[in-house]
């Protein structure tokens, strides 16, 4: 379909805080050192990362060209073939519920090619009703170079100020304040599960606005007072560089999702690369990738066609965290935390 003199235009949120982002930046620097000959335009979804962050060669690619293929690296309502009419256009995306929106069908129809992560999503979009030729697999992967267990970690300190490197089990979760990705409910299974005096840590790496963030740690704030807890727990609100978020995951030792569905999620991915004992819900993109050979399943194992009931979802988180801030170093877990290493890798 494409050869490397071929023009190749990407269009999505290359210059932005987000998993697209990132995922356009590693690919776009990838073709670029096979010579492809390849143009980007930025879709504006968050804040930009800083300039220094993105590889120069990707700045002076910038900018809408005629091209033979146009991947767009961006939801499908965002999808315009208006740009390159006569061009093979073809959508890289992903979805962490069923069935997708109607109006996302029609897209899919309408282009020779959608590209998703896991089967899991592909299986989403066929039973939505896109044709099985017209939806393929394309998994996003991780970089196993950068995210892996032997480099120097991050000095973090909790809201007291003490150093999380205190802690023998350091529970680490990088989520963003949206529903979907069920923060409260993480919150709420610590502060029941653990308690100040405990050789726990739980540290939380949190994107979104500042007004985001702002009220999930009041309501955070209020839970404690409710529950009448005071479990240790270490804040991260900056945007943090690559390089900076490998040394976060090398400080903790064990990583925890309560997502409510997942297209892909990244920081599991990195998480198993950098050896960390996995604790996840069982649903979604996960049912492809973590079984219970790599990772404690917490939650009920079924495919969750609408989100998950939260009483319910918590009380097996708050199972799971009661064990795992005293075992994360056992055998069965460390048995865990290398087949995991081997599978992301």
């Amino acid at each position: 379909m494409l050869t490397q003199g071929d023009p190749l235009q990407i269009i999505g949120p290359y210059r932005d805080q987000c998993g697209y982002g990132g995922h356009i930046r590693r690919l776009a620097c990838e073709l670029i050192g096979r010579h492809y000959d390849l143009r980007l335009l930025r879709l504006g979804w968050n804040k930009l990362v800083p300039d220094d962050q993105v590889p120069p060669e990707l700045l002076e690619r910038d900018g809408l060209r005629k091209a033979k293929v146009v991947l767009h690296m961006c939801l499908p309502s965002q999808v315009s073939t208006a740009c390159s009419p006569d061009a093979i256009h073809i959508n890289h995306t992903m979805f962490e519920a069923t069935p997708i929106p109607s109006s996302w069908v029609d897209r899919a129809r309408s282009l020779p090619l959608t590209l998703v992560p896991t089967e899991n999503i592909r299986r989403i979009w066929i039973e939505s009703g896109v044709a099985e030729d017209r939806v393929g697999v394309s998994p996003l992967g991780v970089d196993a170079e950068m995210f892996r267990p032997d480099i120097a970690p991050l000095v973090i300190v909790d809201e007291a100020g003490r150093d999380v490197a205190d802690s023998q089990h350091r529970f680490l979760s990088v989520v963003d304040p949206g529903m979907r990705e069920n923060v409260l409910s993480l919150c709420r299974a610590w502060l029941i599960a653990t308690q100040g005096r405990d050789d726990a840590v739980w540290i939380v790496k949190l994107s979104g606005s500042g007004e985001e963030i702002r009220r999930l740690a009041q309501r955070c704030q209020t839970m404690q007072s409710e529950l009448n807890r005071r479990a240790r727990i270490a804040v991260i609100a900056e945007w943090q560089s690559d390089e900076t978020m490998a040394r976060l995951f090398a400080t903790a030792t064990c990583y925890a999702s309560a997502s409510r569905g997942d297209g892909w999620d990244l920081p599991m991915f990195q998480a198993a690369a950098t050896d960390l004992t996995l604790i996840a819900p069982y649903h979604t993109a996960y049912v492809d990738y973590l079984d219970d050979d790599v990772a404690v399943l917490a939650l009920p194992r079924h495919f969750l066609f609408r989100w998950a009931d939260e009483p319910r979802e918590l009380s097996a988180v708050t199972a799971q965290l009661r064990r795992n801030k005293s075992v994360d170093n056992a055998p069965t877990n460390r048995r865990k935390r290398c087949h995991a290493r081997r599978a992301a890798t």
